[in-house]
């Protein structure tokens, strides 16, 4: 009495936007995180209230190169260590000798990161700092040189105690 009538070219169409659908969210994915990889920062949102410009929120990006804070973690556990002389080599004399001299007196306990921004090909981190019998934190700010494209080294330092 009825007759059954294929639907082929339904089933076919569907099949081919769901693929469709389905390269376009592997395409975008691939676009997102390939975006991501460029930026260290995903939201920074400045105090208005600061001297320095330091964020209020920071939210750093997962996939980002580490290397600059690798080499500034090494430089600042190799400070806390006693090891000044030895990482300060790369300064001028002068420079060195100060750095030193300043953690005889005040050395640095303890640091966090709060804040990274890239200036004129380098990266810059601005770490929270307790140093000596202070009980109030400081700033201190590092930057970075990519000495090779896989590598970074300390090319300044500054700290306010």
């Amino acid at each position: 009495m009825f007759k059954k009538i294929k639907r082929t070219s339904g089933n076919r169409r569907t099949k081919v936007i769901l693929i469709c659908l389905m390269l376009a969210v592997v395409l975008v994915s691939v676009v997102v995180v390939a975006r991501m990889e460029q930026t260290a920062t995903l939201l920074r949102l400045p105090n208005l209230n600061s001297i320095r410009n330091t964020p209020i929120v920071l939210i750093l990006n997962p996939f980002r190169d580490r290397g600059p804070e690798i080499v500034s973690e090494i430089f600042l556990e190799n400070l806390r260590a006693g090891k000044c002389s030895d990482v300060t080599a790369g300064f001028s004399a002068e420079r060195s000798r100060y750095i030193c001299e300043l953690q005889k007196k005040y050395p640095i306990r303890t640091w966090h990161l709060i804040d990274r921004t890239y200036e004129s090909g380098k990266v810059k981190l601005t770490y929270q700092h307790a140093s000596g019998d202070a009980s109030a934190e400081e700033e201190l700010s590092i930057w970075t040189d990519r000495r090779t494209p896989n590598s970074w080294e300390v090319s300044a330092f500054s700290i306010v105690y």
